[in-house]
């Protein structure tokens, strides 16, 4: 009788901890999407004109991004020593196969990846495509000083208009409506 008491006991004690985890994990995530709403509240907002971008290669070879092409574009940020972009490149990978962007003839929008610690060319992390990283000019100061944070996601209409941001790690809501503005009929023009 004693072992069966001690047992219930136990079962109800682990049933509350499980709770009590759950509960410190949401707590967590909240925390965090709190912090990061903290970090970007000056950031690259939705409506906001961007200017163009000159961009280097792994190669050398810079080229020059306007933003106002035939497609809309979807610029990511990374670093290289960032455990958070380790997370994200797969998730962002993902979302490109489901919207046909990886082996699309013609893609629906242009994606852009800038690794945002890259010092010179040489610094640039190898990824898989479309995810080519690129480095901004040295000592050019241009609107990507606003995206804080990296992991970072900014989908620019074909106008120069910021559409929507995304920084952190996307959250499935994040992926959902990344995946919807790529498939958008639209797509931010």
């Amino acid at each position: 009788m004693f072992l069966v008491l001690v047992a219930l006991a136990l079962s109800v004690f682990v049933v509350l901890l499980i709770r009590e985890v759950r509960t410190l994990r949401t707590q967590l995530a909240d925390a965090e999407q709190a912090l990061i709403r903290e970090q970007t509240k000056d950031s690259l907002a939705t409506g906001e004109r961007v200017g163009p971008l000159a961009l280097t290669a792994a190669d050398g070879t810079t080229r020059e991004i306007a933003f106002n092409g035939p497609r809309p574009t979807l610029v990511l940020m990374t670093s290289a020593h960032c455990p958070y972009c380790d997370e994200t490149l797969p998730v962002w990978q993902r979302i490109f196969e489901q919207v046909g962007v990886v082996g699309s003839a013609a893609p629906a929008a242009d994606i852009i990846c800038i690794q945002a610690d890259a010092r010179s060319p040489g610094d640039l992390k190898f990824l898989s495509a479309p995810l080519t990283p690129l480095m901004p000019q040295p000592g050019a100061t241009t609107w990507l000083s606003r995206i804080p944070i990296a992991p970072g996601a900014v989908f620019i209409g074909a106008d120069c208009i910021v559409k929507k941001a995304w920084f952190g790690v996307p959250s499935d809501r994040d992926q959902r409506q990344m995946a919807d503005l790529l498939l958008g009929s639209d797509l931010g023009k």
